[in-house]
């Protein structure tokens, strides 16, 4: 529990920067709400 209580401060800078080294030919989405999770989905292919 102490992990996922401290992730936002501790881990998720370091996680941010690594996903920034991969370069523009990788496409990353950082969805921050459910709601932009299910129009994220909603924008798929089928």
């Amino acid at each position: 529990m102490k992990w996922v209580w401290n992730y936002p401060n501790m881990k998720r800078p370091g996680v941010r920067a690594k996903l920034e080294e991969l370069g523009p030919e990788k496409q990353v989405f950082i969805l921050n709400s459910r709601r932009a999770v299910r129009e994220f989905l909603d924008r798929l292919p089928n």
